[in-house]
């Protein structure tokens, strides 16, 4: 959050007032699954016994998962952004990524190992 003061156009008087700022900082080399994300894809796909599927049919929601990969290449801090309605496909999505193969983490200017932050988004999205 930032403050800073403006000067009200009509009163003259200063008033506070406050802005988010967010900064996203890429990494030079991203974070890329083993193999791209076809083989990502298919993992997720064999993995699920076919029950992503069912994301986005009868009353269920896409979801979103938020989790990082660390600087050694596996998955953590892995958030439910959006639930998909169903605990069961929840806890699922949760699991594949918590259990997901290494990736090559991303990297620094340095070439140094970084952590870098994604969003999944599963499920039928309309719109852009």
């Amino acid at each position: 959050k930032v403050k800073y003061n403006t000067k009200n156009i009509i009163t003259n008087a200063l008033e506070e007032s406050e802005m988010n700022v967010s900064l996203t900082i890429i990494p030079e080399v991203e974070a890329e699954y083993i193999g791209g994300y076809e083989n990502m894809i298919a993992y997720l796909k064999e993995s699920s016994s076919g029950k992503i599927a069912m994301i986005g049919d009868n009353g269920v929601q896409p979801s979103v998962l938020g989790f990082s990969i660390d600087k050694n290449g596996k998955a953590d801090d892995i958030k439910l952004i959006k639930k998909s309605g169903n605990i069961e496909i929840d806890n699922l999505l949760i699991e594949l990524i918590k259990n997901m193969p290494k990736w090559n983490p991303a990297k620094n200017l340095r070439g140094e190992s970084v952590s870098q932050q994604f969003n999944f988004r599963v499920g039928k999205v309309d719109g852009c």
